[in-house]
């Protein structure tokens, strides 16, 4: 689902959303508790404007399951554990889940030790990686999530797609501002955003994609086409330009790649999700912060707050009218959606239907229509 303009969107409640995921999961074989988080993670993305992350992966995760890429067979397990670190196996089970597991675990190792790392292995896509670090916020913690993912950027200098959009999310708690919460992929564009530009019928700016002699690519339908059968088309890192800064992207894609998949155990590289019908071996990475082993919360809190003030009071740009903290937009979108609905358009509304018609889950989304 994406965001849409269009009159013909509506607006359904996100609690209702929510219980449609988590019905249509457990009538695909998915247990109710992981049913449930699964739905928690997709519905927070679609409430925080991370659409590309949200409800419209439903669709994908039930063919990963009917495919056998997804094992509903086997739990994770807890293969190494000492200290304040932690590695977890998946064993091929749903990304989110095991995800919740190793993020808390992390919180608690960080209740105990100030600062925990927790690594997981052989897992699948985990949705949002701010919804993991976002649960640091609830223990007055600093929280931080990546994962590694199938191979669409290119290394500074190469045309060949062999590293994930990789993303990475920290947050930080703060006082009387919002939260800082940064959520990125190391990437110029993520992947959602190519899909949704191939949806409204949009070109691609030049320095997003390449093909394979390292022409700019403008066609997403073309892109999409090329990275997924013939891997002669790439994303272009974070930084865009070789000469002068695309190094940057690359160096965190790749660090994402190291604590991710090569510290974990995990596949890494042009490994990830090589085979759609196999495990894709996909590696996440935790680590959790407890402040008040550096300082009283209540201070921090009050520093952070003035962090955050010296920025958004600071000179603006001609034509702009605020200067926001990282995550400040999407806590907002939140708050805005939680009351009025969450937006679907009418490609997204039809798939769902579609959901609910093979799955037998009634689509009790009762909605009004309106803009977005």
């Amino acid at each position: 689902m994406t965001k849409n303009n269009s009159e013909h969107s509506v607006r359904i409640p996100a609690e209702r959303l929510r219980q449609f995921v988590a019905q249509v999961l457990t009538t695909a074989g998915v247990g109710a508790n992981d049913s449930q988080i699964v739905a928690d993670v997709l519905t927070a993305a679609d409430l925080r404007g991370v659409e590309s992350h949200g409800v419209a992966l439903l669709g994908w995760y039930l063919a990963q399951i009917q495919m056998g890429a997804i094992s509903l067979s086997s739990s994770a397990s807890v293969v190494r554990e000492g200290g304040a670190v932690a590695l977890i196996d998946a064993n091929n089970t749903l990304g989110a889940p095991v995800s919740v597991r190793a993020m808390d675990m992390c919180l608690d190792l960080a209740g105990e030790f100030g600062i925990s790392a927790v690594s997981v292995r052989n897992s699948n896509h985990f949705g949002m990686a701010a919804y993991y670090a976002l649960r640091a916020l609830s223990r007055d913690m600093i929280g931080l999530a990546m994962t590694n993912a199938s191979r669409l950027i290119a290394p500074t200098f190469g045309t060949e797609p062999m590293l994930g959009t990789n993303p990475l999310a920290v947050a930080v708690p703060a006082g009387a501002s919002l939260p800082y919460v940064l959520d990125m992929a190391t990437s110029v564009r993520p992947f959602g955003k190519i899909a949704t530009a191939q949806q409204a019928g949009a070109q691609l700016p030049t320095g997003v994609a390449i093909d394979a002699q390292g022409q700019p690519i403008h066609s997403p339908e073309y892109f999409i086409k090329a990275v997924r059968t013939t891997f002669e088309a790439a994303l272009l890192p974070l930084g865009s330009e070789a000469e002068l800064s695309s190094y940057k992207g690359y160096g965190l894609a790749m660090l994402v790649d190291i604590l991710s998949g090569v510290l974990s155990g995990a596949n890494f590289s042009k490994d990830v999700g090589s085979d759609p019908a196999a495990p894709a071996g996909v590696g996440h990475w935790f680590l959790a912060i407890n402040v008040s082993n550096f300082m009283p919360l209540d201070q921090f809190r009050a520093r952070m707050d003035a962090l955050a003030n010296d920025l958004t009071a600071s000179r603006k740009a001609p034509g702009a009218s605020r200067i926001y903290i990282p995550g400040e937009i999407e806590f907002e979108t939140e708050m805005q959606r939680n009351r009025e609905g969450i937006p679907i358009d009418v490609a997204g509304l039809q798939s769902l239907h579609q959901i609910a018609e093979r799955t037998g889950v009634a689509l009790e989304l009762s909605s009004r229509p309106g803009a977005l």
